[in-house]
């Protein structure tokens, strides 16, 4: 049976069962000796956590975008857009994994726009957005959030034709075990709705 300090720090960190192991005895079992290790690994990763509400076009929504900060990449991408103001009402202060569950949730869930979502996505995809994106680093971990707003100011208007989009954008530090534990977690929620579903049916 798995020692109850190694799956404490498997669940508070992400990290897998052979690292929990290596360093819990590493510690001499000090969990939390182990959880600072951890915390003092590089963060190669950021969550941009985005709002956009366009007062004339009356387009409103949420942009995550989780950038790989090592190879200077989007890793992951969550956009909704809609005319519903409360597509736009998630609070960008939620950690990453709350953000993302809630966009997730609100997609699944509401009338969006899947054309204009898809247009969004496939623009913010697009390498000459990405190296702005990233051309917008003050140092190893922090952006110039006020150049990106504009960027993504430029980008609705050529594709929402909005003028006038109020963005708010926070930024948030992301581990690799971090990471890898959300996404665990977040298939495995939708395996688990997958298969409720196929029941139901």
């Amino acid at each position: 049976m798995m020692d109850q300090k190694v799956k404490d720090l498997m669940y508070a960190t992400g990290v897998d069962e052979k690292l929990a192991t290596m360093l819990v005895e590493f510690t001499g079992g000090d969990v939390e000796g182990a959880k600072k290790i951890i915390k003092s690994m590089p963060q190669d990763f950021m969550a941009l956590k985005i709002r956009y509400m366009g007062y004339k076009t009356h387009k409103y929504g949420l942009i995550l975008m989780i950038l790989n900060m090592r190879t200077k990449d989007i890793e992951d991408i969550y956009v909704t857009i809609d005319n519903n103001i409360e597509a736009s009402q998630i609070d960008t202060n939620l950690k990453f994994e709350d953000f993302r569950e809630a966009i997730v949730n609100y997609i699944n869930n509401k009338n969006i726009d899947l054309e204009l979502m898809g247009r969004i996505r496939e623009a913010v995809l697009k390498d000459d957005f990405k190296e702005k994106i990233f051309l917008k680093l003050i140092n190893e971990n922090k952006f110039n959030l006020s150049q990106i707003k504009l960027d993504f100011s430029e980008l609705f208007f050529k594709i929402i034709t909005e003028p006038n989009c109020a963005i708010k954008i926070e930024e948030e530090e992301i581990d690799l075990f971090r990471l890898y534990k959300s996404k665990k977690s977040y298939f495995k929620e939708n395996e688990a709705g997958s298969e409720a579903e196929q029941t139901a049916e």
